[in-house]
């Protein structure tokens, strides 16, 4: 996989990170400040591989570092629609 695959990859999936995040603001309180996010897609075995080998590789000081592994799961959103309902009242 290239560096700019890899990139682009990673960039999509804190973006995802992001938006869950928005929604579920208590996973924050999960991470140490400072802590470096390393994203382990589960539907991705290379991309995961590679996001370990570059943590290892380039380690930063003492900032911790927080794994998050990404799973893909199904979501069912209700959806509001209008429904017409007609009745008939017969002229007596």
């Amino acid at each position: 996989m290239s560096n700019d695959r890899t990139f682009e990859k990673n960039v999509s999936l804190n973006t995802e990170f992001m938006r869950y995040a928005l929604e579920h603001p208590d996973i924050l309180d999960q991470i140490p400040n400072s802590a470096r996010l390393v994203f382990l897609p589960e539907d991705d075995p290379e991309l995961c591989k590679r996001n370990l080998e570059m943590a290892k590789a380039h380690p930063d000081g003492n900032r911790p570092i927080a794994y998050v592994r990404m799973k893909k799961v199904p979501q069912v959103q209700t959806v509001m629609v209008t429904v017409p309902e007609v009745e008939i009242v017969s002229r007596v």
